[in-house]
């Protein structure tokens, strides 16, 4: 009674795992979407009213702005301009861009590959929770998602930019930052998969759900060690075999016939020799007449 107590427990942390860390999984992976494309990583606004020197194109006459790893929104500019209701996209992506420096650019290059091996690791995991049957097979999910991890927590980068090309923690930087909405979702992105990784390497394996249904087990036909079993040939009759059933065929009778042959006494006449037994005179003769008289 105990023990099947706590196999049903030890099942049900295995369902109940398997299926925490595909939504950890799934949801890391929204929110590192969310995050690249939010142009709201973080927000800046000068103290002073006048812009920072040290910012380039596209922020070099802003006052405050939210700022995104593909896009931003400048808010108050100066001479004042209408703010921008919309999201911008930078003029050029990764090498080409001119927002920043190496960081930033890297950054960039970060947030596009943690969502691809952040969709890698959500595809692995869905096929080992549902048909795979291997023990192993969860450490391919679970290095994508340490590398999903590891790229998304590397978006932080923009922070740590050169001195003279920072916008938050440059010393004669008059900007006050702080982390906006997009930032957070790359917060929340970074805690999911590693919660996800670490579920899936800590938990007991779980059953897959359809394993059965992905991989049928073959019936394996049995088959007779030689080929001559299975499929009896027929040899034709040697003449020696022949040769030999008649020889047999011939003997059988002469067997008989020794078994029940004749003898001839001193004058000629046939005795028959019954088998087990002696020597019987044939009828009609006497052995007394074969007696010499007494004189």
């Amino acid at each position: 009674m105990a023990n099947s107590f706590w196999k049903k427990i030890v099942s049900g942390v295995r369902c109940a795992g398997s299926i925490a860390t595909f939504g950890l999984v799934a949801g890391g992976l929204v929110l590192s979407v969310l995050s690249s494309l939010s142009c709201e990583f973080f927000a800046f606004e000068s103290t002073t009213g006048v812009p920072w020197s040290g910012l380039k194109p596209p922020f070099e006459n802003v006052v405050a702005a939210r700022v995104g790893i593909f896009s931003y929104r400048r808010i108050e500019t100066s001479p004042p301009s209408p703010p921008q209701q919309e999201c911008q996209w930078y003029d050029e992506f990764f090498a080409g861009a001119t927002v920043a420096g190496k960081k930033w650019v890297g950054a960039q290059f970060c947030a596009v590959f943690a969502v691809a091996f952040g969709l890698l690791g959500l595809v692995f995991q869905l096929c080992d929770s549902t048909c795979s049957e291997s023990r192993y097979s969860h450490f391919v999910p679970y290095v994508f998602l340490m590398m999903a991890f590891g790229l998304q927590l590397c978006t932080f980068l923009i922070f740590l930019e050169e001195e003279d090309i920072n916008m938050c923690f440059a010393r004669n930087s008059p900007n006050v930052c702080e982390l906006e909405d997009g930032g957070w979702f790359s917060v929340a992105s970074v805690c999911a998969f590693w919660l996800a990784s670490t579920l899936l390497c800590c938990l007991p394996r779980g059953f897959p759900f359809f394993g059965e249904m992905c991989f049928p087990k073959k019936e394996v036909e049995e088959k007779p060690d030689s080929a001559a079993a299975s499929e009896p040939v027929d040899e034709p009759e040697s003449s020696n075999g022949r040769d030999l059933e008649q020889n047999l065929g011939e003997a059988l009778p002469l067997a008989k016939i020794s078994e029940t042959s004749e003898r001839f006494d001193d004058e000629g006449e046939p005795l028959k020799i019954e088998e087990g037994g002696e020597a019987q005179p044939s009828p009609g003769h006497s052995s007394d007449d074969n007696m010499p008289e007494k004189t």
